[in-house]
This record gives C-alpha cells, structure tokens and sequence, in this order.
C-alpha cells in the first residue's frame, strides 16, 4: 500500500469525512509507473530526449537571436560614428571654403586699396584673422576659468554652511582658531 491511500479501489476519491486525501491537496499525482516503482519505458525515454532536443534547439535559437541582436546594436553604433565623421568632415570642409572665400575677398578688396598690391592685403588679413582667432580663444578660455572658479567658490560656500547648521561651526572657523604648528 502506498501512503495516503487506503485501498486501491479509492484512489482518487475523497474519504467519508468529507477531507480530502494526501495526494489531492499536496501535489498532483505521478504517473502510475512511477508509483508502482516501474522503470519507464523505452517510449518514454525517447520522447524525454526528444523533449531535451526540443530545449536544446530552442536555447540556442535564443541565444542566436541575442547575439545577433548585440551585433546589430554594434553595427548600428559603428555606422552612426562613420555617418557623423563624414558628417563632421563635410561641415568643416564647408567652413573652411567658406572662410576662404570670405578671407580671400577681403585680402584682394585691401589689395586694391592699396593700389593693387594685393601682397598687402593678403599680409594684414591674415595678422587680423589670428589676432581675431587668439583674441576668441582667449576670452573663451579666460571666461570658462572664471565661472569655473565662482562654481567651485559657491560649492564650497555652501558645504560650509551646511558644516555651521551641523556642527555649529565650519572647517573656515577651525582652521582660524588653531594654533600654529610650531616648527
């Protein structure tokens, strides 16, 4: 006899007393050759392998579809970085004709003025278009110093308020009320 079961004629069927049996409310029941201690069949061993086949195929089809999906996603960077170097390059190549353009009309304008002598003209454009380039520079560097020293002076400014509603002083305080090392 197997235990939850009284006979094999109630199996399945729950008792009198209304409750129901082991096998009902703990798990689902196994297939009756395994209850019974038989092997399973050679039927049943073909369709398990079949099974594992099946997962195996499906396992790497997934992992087929994945890396694919990463290589496409490679792709897709490798070729937006091209497209905007290409892009990068036509811009340039514009700015750079167009500046020539510009520069060498001015050039050949101050070369009439200075009754054609076109040197002249090539010499002060070219000393204004790099005093004007340093010049640029320059002031956009002097700038980006500047706001970076007020943003690191604010940030500090305000860690030290935050230290003086903490502690009730901050490290500025500390540092003027300690004495000197002496040496």
């Amino acid at each position: 006899m197997i235990a939850g079961r009284s006979s094999p004629s109630s199996a399945g069927r729950p008792r009198e007393t209304g409750q129901k049996s082991f096998q009902e409310t703990a798990a689902p029941e196994a297939p009756d050759e395994l209850v019974q201690g038989k092997i399973p069949t050679p039927d049943g061993m073909r369709l398990l392998l079949k099974q594992v086949g099946e997962l195996k195929e499906y396992l790497s089809y997934y992992v087929s579809a994945k890396t694919d999906s990463v290589k496409l996603g490679w792709w897709n960077i490798a070729l937006w970085m091209v497209l905007s170097a290409l892009g990068f390059i036509t811009l340039g190549g514009f700015l750079i004709t167009a500046s020539w353009f510009v520069l060498n009309g001015c050039a050949e304008g101050l070369g009439v003025i200075c009754g054609n002598r076109f040197w002249i003209g090539r010499i002060v454009t070219g000393v204004v278009a790099l005093a004007g380039s340093g010049l640029g520079m320059f002031c956009a560097v002097a700038r980006r110093k500047r706001l970076s020293r007020q943003r690191t002076v604010q940030r500090y400014e305000k860690r030290q308020a935050r230290q003086q509603t903490a502690f009730g002083h901050a490290v500025c305080d500390q540092a003027t009320d300690a004495p000197a090392p002496n040496k």
